[in-house]
């Protein structure tokens, strides 16, 4: 997945359900889990890993420390430094299609696109 690109995040968090991402962390994310917005200066206290839940234009949602927290774009474009899109059997109905209605090898096909 290309790190700069919104367009891949959004398409990866519809296509897979959602998205593992790791961010340097910044002290301003710490301080306020109502809003991870991109911060100017904010030291970084170390690396965290997230789940993208949820994304749309202004932004998106990632799970962490039990809590679903809203960020905004510039916030993910400039502290992400790692995201991976999973696939899983176990994601897959009865019928062998997950909830965007594609099968196993439609998504190893959409994984390598991104």
């Amino acid at each position: 997945m290309d790190l700069s690109s919104v367009a891949q995040m959004r398409y990866a968090n519809d296509i897979f359900g959602g998205t593992y991402l790791g961010i340097r962390c910044p002290q301003s994310a710490e301080d306020d889990t109502s809003n991870w917005i991109y911060k100017a200066g904010s030291p970084i206290i170390g690396g965290h890993c997230v789940n993208g839940a949820g994304q749309g234009g202004a932004g998106g949602h990632i799970v962490s420390w039990g809590m679903s927290i809203p960020y905004n774009w510039s916030f993910m474009l400039n502290y992400l430094d790692e995201g991976y899109a999973i696939v899983s059997e176990s994601w897959l109905n009865s019928q062998g299609e997950s909830p965007s209605g594609l099968d196993l090898n439609g998504l190893l096909a959409a994984m390598k696109a991104l």
